[in-house]
């Protein structure tokens, strides 16, 4: 009997030709493969509802990412689902839900396309520089790092992500940073 590492998560049984004790119960047989999950999951907008800023719980949000997982290692993975986890991040919730929110996005960084990536760190230049913190810094970090291991095999680097950004929150010249946490609580301002 095999299992996938995805859909292994879920305790559903993935092996072909199981016969006798190995089957899946009937119950759940209709699980019997990630496809229909995915679509499951899809028609039910079942990632709309788990990680709708306004009525989650933390705990939701992570068993959530089995799902976002599934979804990734099956190339199902859309944008729009994201989107929904940096809204996580940026809601105006308890930290402790946006940092899950970063982990999530952190932990599924290896498995994103580099369109996706590139859409993440869209989201990131998006937010104003006064908003950071510690946990957005991290984040920045590893996805510039994941982004240039995946521009690497591509063998160029076309786009600097992280750096050119944090570069810019540290300079009073830009436009952008004038009331940057970064360089106010160092005594910094445009002047």
């Amino acid at each position: 009997q095999r299992q996938s590492t995805s859909a292994g998560s879920f305790g559903f049984f993935t092996g072909v030709g199981a016969v006798g004790a190995n089957a899946p119960p009937p119950s759940i047989r209709m699980w019997y493969d990630a496809k229909r999950l995915i679509g499951y999951i899809e028609r039910k907008k079942l990632l709309e509802v788990l990680l709708n800023p306004s009525n989650t719980h933390l705990e939701i949000v992570r068993r959530s990412e089995s799902f976002l997982r599934l979804l990734a290692d099956h190339e199902a993975l859309r944008t729009e689902h994201l989107d929904l986890l940096w809204a996580l991040a940026s809601s105006e919730q308890h930290e402790s839900l946006e940092h899950l929110a970063y982990e999530i996005l952190n932990r599924l960084l290896p498995s994103l396309s580099l369109a996706h990536t590139s859409h993440l760190f869209s989201r990131i230049r998006d937010k104003p520089y006064d908003k950071y913190d510690t946990a957005l810094v991290r984040f920045i970090r590893e996805v510039t790092t994941s982004v240039f291991a995946k521009q690497a095999r591509n063998s160029k680097v076309s786009n600097w992500y992280g750096l050119s950004l944090l570069w810019d929150a540290i300079h009073p010249e830009s436009e952008k940073n004038l009331s940057s946490p970064l360089l106010t609580s160092r005594g910094i301002t445009k002047g």
